[in-house]
């Protein structure tokens, strides 16, 4: 009869490698051009206007750069169980299903503070809709 503990690694074990094969697994309905970073270049005629705009657009370059930060340590995470043999396999698993929670939690987070920034400005929108 197995251990506890050695049926619980395997049960975190198999968990990291769903997660794993989820994670590299090709999108079949995205291009992989969709991954390349895409231009937000606008020439004069096209360009949005207003600081609210600006605003709005750095907070997407930012959020942008944040996603590519994340996505990069998974991928040196995955590198790592990759690599990894034995006991240091469930580790370097580990870590991946920890980072995988923390983006999770973290993308949890800035939805609800961007939900309570964009209700507001929908609300208003959608009454001054109704009265036209």
């Amino acid at each position: 009869m197995k251990s506890i503990g050695t049926m619980t690694g395997m049960v975190i074990t198999a968990w990291a490698i769903a997660a794993a094969s989820v994670l590299t697994a090709p999108n079949p309905q995205r291009p992989p051009e969709a991954d390349a970073q895409h231009d937000h270049s606008h020439d004069a005629a096209t360009a949005p206007a207003g600081a609210a705009n600006d605003e709005m657009s750095r907070m997407h370059q930012m959020m942008m750069g944040e996603m590519n930060a994340a996505s990069a340590r998974l991928d040196v995470l995955l590198k790592d169980v990759n690599a990894a043999k034995g006991e240091a396999r469930l580790t370097a698993l580990t870590a991946v299903v920890t980072e995988l929670v923390q983006q999770q939690k973290t993308m949890q987070q800035h939805m609800a503070m961007m939900h309570g920034q964009m209700m507001p400005t929908m609300m208003g929108r959608g009454a001054m809709m109704k009265k036209d």
